[in-house]
């Protein structure tokens, strides 16, 4: 246990650390005196004070507007950097999965139904829940034409269905998907789906590094403008046109692992 001072001393050199501007003056604030933005770097904060070495991150970026959400990533990959720590983020954002994260995993009534790098995954998905996922997201390439859907309901956790839980709703559904539930097969190297069929092989593209963030809380979005920040479509290609650039291709920087779907279109 620590005594009143050092306990102050810890938290303001936490709140510093995830950069709360002010830090000291906002010891005694409290939370509706915060923004958005400022609320989730103190829970940043409080999750960090036992020095963790895996910092699971659910929806970090809810609720807040694009730039504040660059800065909350941003932050997220500076930290992770400087403290050596892993983080486990739990996103149902295409743009978040895309611009931060390494590998991803897919995930849909609660079973994991495809995982791989995110440059792999997003360029040459392989489970038809993904490749659903990827072509119901808006396309500046396909103006005015309507959103791909994927057809029925997520089925209940309390009553799943015998075999795939993605049966129901898959175009290339077979007997055998009824029957059990597919296993995990690593089709392609790093790249695994619960599906079955033959997949192509396709060739890797270098990777290429994103644009740079800033992680302090002073930033407000950097060289990049407000509407250059809330591009999030797919190209033709599945290449991700991230809210942080015009178009460049998804790359990034930390594991990922998709929300269990709620409704049809979640990530």
């Amino acid at each position: 246990h620590l005594d009143p001072a050092a306990t102050r001393a810890r938290v303001l050199e936490l709140l510093q650390l995830v950069g709360l501007r002010d830090a000291e003056q906002r010891l005694a604030a409290y939370p509706h005196e915060l923004s958005g933005g400022q609320r989730q770097r103190v829970m940043i904060a409080i999750a960090l004070a036992n020095e963790p070495d895996l910092l699971i991150a659910d929806e970090p970026t809810t609720a807040l507007d694009v730039t504040i959400q660059a800065q909350i990533l941003a932050l997220l990959k500076s930290l992770q950097s400087r403290l050596g720590m892993a983080v486990l983020l739990i996103t149902h954002d295409l743009g978040v999965v895309a611009e931060t994260a390494d590998r991803v995993a897919v995930l849909y009534a609660g079973q994991v139904i495809e995982s791989g790098r995110v440059d792999d995954v997003l360029d040459g998905p392989l489970h038809p829940y993904t490749k659903g996922l990827l072509g119901s997201v808006p396309s500046r390439n396909k103006r005015g034409s309507p959103l791909a859907q994927i057809p029925g309901m997520t089925p209940s956790l309390l009553n799943l269905p015998t075999g795939c839980p993605f049966a129901d709703r898959c175009p290339r559904v077979q007997d055998d998907c009824r029957a059990a539930l597919p296993p995990m097969v690593e089709y392609r190297p790093g790249q695994a789906a619960r599906a079955l069929g033959k997949f192509p092989h396709r060739t890797r593209h270098a990777r290429r590094s994103p644009p740079a963030h800033h992680d302090s809380e002073q930033e407000t979005g950097g060289r990049y403008s407000r509407r250059q920040q809330e591009h999030a479509v797919l190209d033709r290609d599945h290449r991700a046109v991230l809210r942080r650039d015009a178009v460049h291709e998804i790359r990034g920087q930390r594991k990922a692992v998709d929300h269990v779907g709620i409704g049809s279109h979640t990530l």
